[in-house]
């Protein structure tokens, strides 16, 4: 598989993964615990399957694009696991705008930092700033506009701070996955 394809595999299973995330939430709340459980419990048996190298594994683990997994554990499986941490102590509208800020805006700094590489950041030479600009305005559509919808009215001076967050997680190398929700979840809580 190509570079570009695996790029866009991977994008393409993120949102699917956070659409079910998000729909098993907001519709089926009494099961999402368990649903999400069962998720992790089954990415975790993929990962420990690909590690001892398992043939049926590996040839079902084949299709999901990884350029190469690093460690025992898959993003997939940080990610769940972060999500049911996440679920279990912040309240519904925070989770639920958490997710989503991360889903659009990761994508589209993605998206427009590829298209419109406008000058690396000086932090990191493979993120652009239009990327960054990108994930903040995005970040602060989402927070400005679905806030309100779910109860969580701050100042606009949060909403700001908790976007250019939001974006400069985004920046990140590590695990992008977990810092874009994390610090919005934590900005949101905190205020």
């Amino acid at each position: 598989m190509k570079k570009e394809e695996i790029n866009i595999l991977r994008r393409v299973y993120g949102v699917l993964t956070v659409l079910v995330l998000l729909t098993f939430y907001l519709f089926m709340e009494s099961y999402f615990i368990y649903f999400l459980v069962g998720l992790i419990l089954l990415s975790l048996i993929f990962d420990i399957g690909r590690v001892y190298k398992n043939k049926a594994i590996e040839n079902i683990s084949k299709y999901y694009p990884k350029e190469k997994n690093e460690g025992n554990f898959s993003d997939l499986s940080i990610f769940l696991i972060f999500s049911l941490v996440l679920a279990l102590i912040v309240p519904k509208g925070i989770f639920i705008l958490s997710l989503l800020v991360f889903i659009v805006s990761d994508n589209i700094e993605h998206i427009v930092g590829v298209l419109y590489h406008r000058g690396p950041l000086f932090w990191n030479r493979s993120k652009s700033w239009s990327g960054f600009i990108s994930g903040f305005l995005v970040s602060l559509t989402i927070l400005y506009l679905l806030g309100g919808y779910f109860d969580i009215i701050g100042n606009s001076k949060l909403i700001i701070g908790v976007s250019f967050l939001s974006a400069l997680a985004g920046t990140s190398n590590f695990q992008d996955n977990l810092l874009i929700p994390g610090v919005v979840s934590l900005g949101l809580v905190l205020s």
